[in-house]
């Protein structure tokens, strides 16, 4: 699955979960950053692509504090976000 596609189909699970379309937007948006950080440091491509090494780097990275700008996105509840990333999307 494309990145695009899983991040349409989190925006989905939110709506049903009735979370805010506030919340959807900037959990899709997170998720954009996710793609981003995985597309640019591993050259991955799709969701099949990512291994639970990938977003433990991430959240390895985000506790450091020489983290780049463009990760601060990923912090605090956010990181939960990624928790579902793992346990949805790779297991």
């Amino acid at each position: 699955m494309v990145f695009q596609d899983a991040i349409l189909e989190f925006g989905f699970d939110c709506k049903v979960r009735k979370l805010s379309p506030k919340s959807i937007t900037n959990y899709q948006k997170q998720l954009r950053y996710l793609q981003n950080y995985l597309e640019q440091e591993y050259r991955i491509k799709s969701v099949e692509q990512v291994r639970t090494a990938h977003i433990k780097m991430l959240l390895a990275m985000m506790d450091d504090k020489k983290r780049k700008p463009s990760l601060l996105h990923f912090s605090g509840r956010n990181q939960l976000l990624l928790h579902w990333w793992y346990d949805k999307l790779l297991l």
